[in-house]
């Protein structure tokens, strides 16, 4: 990206070449506790987009666990809209609007939360119906929500898919998964610097031998 005669970098690549995922804004944690986000049938709606590898997992164990009818799904197209800024469009959608929220454009229910946000908006993000303004995008941590404080609403006999005898053992595996395999590729296919590329290439490769 240039602005005169500069070159200037990108918000998430260091000076050094390595890319630097931003941090997700709002992490507020569902649950039944002040100052948690209550969970509540039909008051959130999950958006998300086909191509984004980071929003399958959600999408997945919603459907697993039998949360369809608990919470809805709103899809943005695959295709980036041709705007001056990333963003997701719901081009799929009659009228390119979510039917439910009535949005064209997923930066909309971020900037309802947070006006002054300036970050990317991303995929997978809870956002309350009413409101209509994102309250969650911890990509990280969302299906732990979803497979232990959102139980009450699982289908009959959904699987336990984080078991409490193991959840410290699948909370560090799922640490390194994130920054080193998921995120790897991420740090190997934005790098601008053959030496930054190098080490996230190493990173990746080992851990995905290990």
């Amino acid at each position: 990206m240039e602005k005169g005669n500069k070159k200037e970098t990108p918000l998430e690549v260091y000076k050094s070449g390595k890319f630097n995922r931003q941090k997700n804004r709002f992490t507020t944690p569902f649950g039944n506790n002040p100052g948690e986000l209550p969970v509540e049938a039909g008051r959130y709606r999950l958006l998300w987009s086909p191509v984004c590898p980071w929003a399958h997992r959600s999408v997945i164990v919603r459907r697993i666990l039998g949360l369809e009818e608990a919470i809805s799904l709103g899809t943005a197209s695959p295709m980036r809209p041709k705007i001056p800024r990333v963003d997701w469009e719901f081009s799929l959608d009659e009228g390119n609007e979510d039917p439910i929220l009535e949005v064209q454009y997923i930066s909309e229910v971020y900037l309802n939360a947070e006006p002054s946000y300036e970050g990317r908006p991303t995929v997978p993000a809870m956002v309350d119906v009413k409101a209509k303004k994102v309250v969650n995008n911890d990509y990280l941590r969302l299906t732990n929500y979803f497979e232990t404080v959102w139980s009450p609403f699982h289908k009959e006999n959904a699987p336990t898919l984080y078991p409490e005898h193991l959840r410290e053992e699948i909370d560090e595996l799922n640490d390194i998964i994130f920054h080193e395999i998921n995120n790897g590729v991420y740090k190997c296919g934005f790098a601008r610097s053959q030496e930054a590329y190098e080490e996230a290439y190493d990173t990746l490769f080992n851990q995905l031998t290990r």
